[in-house]
């Protein structure tokens, strides 16, 4: 079980495979077995690294805190130690904000970057301009794509058009969160009548103690 040592701390991680390097940055509280299925999907095609950050599973916490910053200076190090020059890099919610740091502060050693379920970290944050906000609230898909993609990508055109056709590209963004707030609605509602109908079991509980 390799262990990585970074100025008397340890880090814990896994390599399995073999191929491009792929490295799987897990959440807050989380640890390396976060990824267990995704290993089992890549593992014939690339070399997957699962770490635990530090102060999570098997690593040591760190002695001064805990910094997005600090976390992906110790992967750097780590894709160093395992003699990586470029790899992939998946982050899921605060495994994503350390791998935008990783990103920014090592840019040369990352060849993709996959952010999942995540937002901006150490600082580096870059809010919406009022057109964005306006278009996410009309459900206005195809005009936050000039924002996604580079002008002089075509593929913006094309997005375009099969967005805008409903039997192409589905149900409008504004259709789609009327559908989940009518869902949401009617579990409250279901939750509600059973309540009613089984009575309340903490009420109960509490009556009958006096």
């Amino acid at each position: 079980m390799p262990l990585l040592t970074l100025g008397g701390a340890t880090l814990r991680y896994d390599r399995a495979g073999a191929g491009p390097t792929v490295l799987l940055i897990h959440g807050w509280l989380g640890n390396r077995s976060f990824w267990e299925r995704q290993i089992t999907a890549l593992r014939d095609r690339f070399t997957v690294v699962t770490v635990d950050l530090r102060g999570h599973g098997e690593s040591s916490p760190p002695r001064t805190g805990y910094t997005i910053g600090g976390m992906a200076a110790d992967l750097e190090q780590l894709v160093r130690a395992i003699g990586a020059q470029k790899v992939a890099v998946v982050g899921w919610s605060m495994g994503g904000m350390i791998a935008q740091s990783l990103a920014i502060d090592h840019p040369k050693r990352l060849r993709r970057l996959v952010l999942m379920a995540t937002a901006p970290g150490d600082g580096h944050a870059t809010f919406p301009d009022a057109a964005a906000l306006t278009a996410l609230s009309t459900g206005d898909a195809a005009a936050l794509l000039p924002d996604l993609f580079p002008p002089d990508q075509v593929l913006v055109n094309e997005w375009s058009n099969v967005i805008r056709e409903p039997h192409i590209g589905g149900p409008t963004l504004k259709q789609v969160y009327d559908d989940m707030q009518r869902l949401i609605g009617e579990v409250e509602s279901w939750i509600e009548n059973e309540v009613a109908r089984l009575g309340n079991p903490l009420s109960e509980r509490e009556s009958a103690r006096r």
